[in-house]
């Protein structure tokens, strides 16, 4: 089995932001001259645009879809207009004809989520020389932690990062941060951070097998195995052997009020899959060569116990309903995909004001990409991953996300924390 990256614990931080627009380009390291860029791309709610340096010799240029393998827009000039629909993403190669052969000039990773959606365009420009990460302003933040590979890289006020990934290389980023919100101003819904993950990843297209007379709607040979299944498993849990039940004196705690101090079993585990243990699970399996996804959901039982004399004594057990937690299949047509799963689990011990809450959305491609967006409730930890095979039997797996808890307080209605929203693309 293939592993593409063990994800580290993910640190958050907060950092001030200025500009309002994205502009992104794609390859002065940080430190060098502030000379412009020889790829950069704009993104707005309908459109992905992108421009290019020339290239000495080029007697045209291809715009490639490097998930489908599929030529979008050929030209002379350094300019290229791409018509989408949010919410979307794209993953597309600027490659220039020469005499010499096909030339890679630019892969570009651009999300599109949509006005109303809360988030900001995210986007990675990379040539031969860097990569140029980009993202939009989000309110009351004023630091962004920028990671590689779990690693931290940097903390800045700014909405651009000059990285050194080139052309080939494999590398996953991830920006965070948080809202500067008094306490007072926090309700169960308010987002009060954001994580973003863009990975930086090779070509899947075989770039030098195009032909100097390509078209718009022509394929071009795929540079990986054949990906024959994909799965995604979601599951929240509690890092814990156990957690206090919320007690906060109201009608609404999860206490029974007989006096007794009640504790809820947690999952004990740290970050992994299939480990089996979690509060709930849904999964997407998208079965790419018939064009069919299958979607399961579990919901573990909670296990009460009492404490008593700092020991803790077995008391009952009861499983949430799961009415309001649906994972619905939208479309597969043996090259993407797309899923959406609603969450909404109570403690079957306490109120329905004491719910786990979260929304996910997948966009799922057979070549390996994907564009995971959604929010969810800052307790417990959330973790997303994915596990594909491929036609010459290998498999891989990836971490696409592990969000730890903010406190266990925060699943009580008396104690909102707020929500985390994010998006991941690759």
């Amino acid at each position: 089995m293939k592993f593409r990256h063990a994800r580290r614990a993910r640190r958050s931080l907060v950092v001030p932001v200025a500009a309002v627009g994205l502009l992104l380009g794609g390859a002065v390291p940080a430190q060098a001259s502030t000379a412009a860029p020889p790829a950069s791309v704009k993104v707005s709610d309908d459109s992905v645009e992108l421009t290019w340096g020339a290239v000495p010799g080029a007697t045209a240029f291809l715009v490639i879809d490097d998930r489908a393998h599929e030529v979008i827009w050929r030209g002379e000039q350094t300019a290229a207009r791409l018509p989408v629909q949010a919410p979307t993403s794209v993953s597309v190669l600027v490659v220039a004809l020469t005499e010499e052969g096909p030339r890679t000039v630019s892969k570009t990773l651009a999300t599109v989520p949509g006005a109303g959606s809360g988030l900001t365009p995210l986007t990675a420009v990379t040539t031969d020389t860097g990569t140029t990460l980009g993202w939009g302003a989000l309110p009351d933040v004023a630091l962004y932690e920028v990671t590689a590979d779990g690693e931290k890289l940097t903390a800045t006020t700014g909405l651009r990062l000059q990285i050194d990934a080139v052309l080939g290389q494999n590398v996953e980023y991830e920006i965070s941060a948080e809202r500067e919100l008094p306490q007072a101003e926090i309700g169960e819904d308010t987002v009060t951070g954001y994580s973003y993950g863009v990975d930086v990843t090779p070509t899947t297209t075989e770039v030098n097998k195009t032909p100097n007379d390509a078209q718009p709607g022509d394929t071009l040979p795929a540079g990986i195995p054949t990906m024959t299944t994909s799965r995604t498993a979601y599951e929240p849990y509690i890092p814990d052997a156990y957690i206090d039940a919320p007690d906060m004196g109201t009608p609404f705690d999860c206490e029974s009020g007989d006096g007794s101090d009640y504790w809820y079993g947690g999952d004990n585990r740290g970050v992994g899959y299939n480990t089996g243990k979690y509060r709930t699970l849904a999964a997407a399996t998208y079965y790419w060569s018939s064009a069919y996804t299958f979607t399961t959901k579990d919901i573990a039982p909670t296990k009460r116990y009492k404490k008593i004399n700092g020991t803790m004594y077995y008391d009952s057990q009861r499983t949430a309903t799961g009415e309001t937690f649906r994972v619905h299949p939208v479309n597969n047509d043996g090259r993407s995909a797309q899923t959406l799963i609603n969450h909404s689990v109570t403690n079957p011990y306490c109120s329905g004001a004491n719910a786990i809450d979260y929304d996910n959305r997948q966009e799922m491609y057979q070549n390996g990409g994907h564009y995971i967006l959604g929010k969810h409730d800052q307790m417990p930890n959330h973790q997303l991953h994915r596990y594909d095979t491929y036609s010459d039997g290998t498999s891989s797996l990836d971490r696409i996300f592990n969000h730890p808890l903010k406190d266990p307080k925060c699943l009580s209605w008396a104690w909102p924390c707020g929500q985390q929203m994010y998006e991941y693309v690759r």
